[in-house]
């Protein structure tokens, strides 16, 4: 840690803790990271939070036992639905969330992830290439003629939105209603400025008409099975155990949920880094082998997730700094992805970068575990839409980000200089 003065280091976590909380006010704030990186890379803010801007200091807080995810998550879920105070249903969404993968520690977490992780290893995800590749064919064709069309919301949304359908057999026509719920409980969750008792309200309701509706699909899938991801998980079983109805839904739930706009967003986030970055995007239509890399070098340039929250379950000690039992800490993803110390050169966004072992997933027994469908879908739709939609630009780079914790855009609206050509 570079010498500072204690003033000095309080003002640097303010700076920081007021970026954490408006985090769409700053286009791209590298030299903040950087400042905090070289001061204080595992920092304790005014606010008790413990924030993780170093890259060996991340990969240590995400491996070590004494971080707890399920700690976090209930704290974080206490007040989405209380007993004697909120309806039972409210009650039983809040205890819900508790049963998602990325919100429990083991025994718990590995019991269920051993239970479902075969379902979502490489091999099985890579079958579902041609599936992904006719959904993306079919985006681009209504787009071909277009000159200008908002890629966010026209081709990256699109995407996992008809994935979600196909894998796991929800029907397209219901698939509104879903999106809506997932809105609506995301708002439990997210920076929004709206009263929180109505956020509060809305996010019970989105979370219970999920739930309701999930638990009523597996009823229709245990009578008429399909070939499909969720007929996978419902005859998922390891040495006697299976998962319950309540894991069951829960784990729908968090595939609906937690990969809908994540996987959208790293969509749009990727080919927005090519657009302001042509000669990298010059490489990779010489090159359309890179586009695995395109991905990676997004998800460790731009990625999408903030990361999730953990607190101390025991005295942690992390690069010479002791976090005390029942802090909290928080990991942040876009600073130790840009760690000078693991990455040369971080703030450029290279696509042939080698050696790119990020955290844009996480790492150890809490890695995404939809990781390698994200990246499928977003390899598939970065070839396609280079590669078929002609010579695109930026209509502005005045892009306003979306008031959430994500690292999101509210919309990329593009323009196509080669219409004919491309169609």
């Amino acid at each position: 840690m570079n010498a500072v003065s204690d003033n000095d280091l309080e003002a640097l976590g303010r700076e920081f803790g007021n970026y954490l909380s408006r985090p769409w006010t700053f286009a791209d704030p590298p030299d903040l990271f950087r400042r905090l990186r070289e001061i204080d890379p595992v920092h304790q803010g005014p606010d008790g939070m413990w924030y993780i801007t170093g890259f060996k200091a991340a990969e240590a807080a995400y491996r070590h036992p004494g971080l707890s995810r399920a700690v976090s998550a209930k704290q974080m879920f206490s007040e989405l639905g209380v007993p004697g105070r909120d309806p039972p249903e409210a009650v039983k969404a809040a205890e819900m969330q508790l049963l998602w993968l990325l919100h429990t520690d083991d025994p718990q977490h590995a019991r269920l992830r051993n239970l479902v992780a075969p379902t979502f290893s490489a091999p099985e995800i890579a079958k579902l290439r041609g599936m992904v590749e006719e959904i993306v064919d079919g985006i681009v064709d209504g787009l071909k003629s277009r000159d200008s069309f908002d890629f966010l919301h026209e081709f990256a949304y699109p995407l996992p939105e008809q994935m979600i359908c196909g894998i796991l057999g929800v029907p397209q026509e219901d698939m509104r209603r879903i999106i809506t719920w997932i809105d609506q409980s995301a708002l439990f969750n997210t920076i929004t400025g709206e009263n929180p008792e109505e956020t509060r309200r809305k996010a019970q309701q989105g979370f219970t008409e999920q739930a309701d509706y999930f638990r009523a699909l597996i009823r229709e899938r245990r009578a008429k099975p399909q070939d499909r991801l969720m007929d996978s998980l419902i005859q998922a079983e390891r040495a006697g155990d299976r998962l319950s109805e309540d894991e069951l839904v829960a784990m729908l739930m968090q595939l609906t949920g937690a990969g809908y706009h994540t996987t959208a967003h790293l969509i749009s986030n990727a080919m927005l880094a090519l657009l302001s970055n042509p000669d990298q995007l010059a490489l990779l239509r010489a090159d359309p082998s890179l586009t695995a890399k395109v991905t990676e070098e997004t998800l460790r340039y731009d990625p999408a997730s903030s990361g999730q929250p953990r607190v101390a379950t025991e005295d942690v000690e992390i690069e010479g700094k002791t976090i005390r039992a029942g802090e909290q800490v928080a990991i942040v993803l876009r600073a130790a992805n840009r760690d000078p110390e693991r990455f040369e050169d971080p703030d450029r966004f290279l696509i042939q970068r080698e050696n790119n072992r990020h955290l844009g997933f996480g790492i150890g027994a809490h890695l995404c575990l939809g990781n390698w469908l994200a990246r499928l879908e977003t390899n598939v739709a970065l070839e396609r839409a280079v590669q078929l939609l002609g010579d695109l630009e930026l209509v502005t780079t005045d892009l306003e980000r979306a008031h959430t914790q994500l690292r999101s855009l509210k919309s990329l609206p593009l323009r196509r200089l080669s219409v004919h050509a491309a169609a």
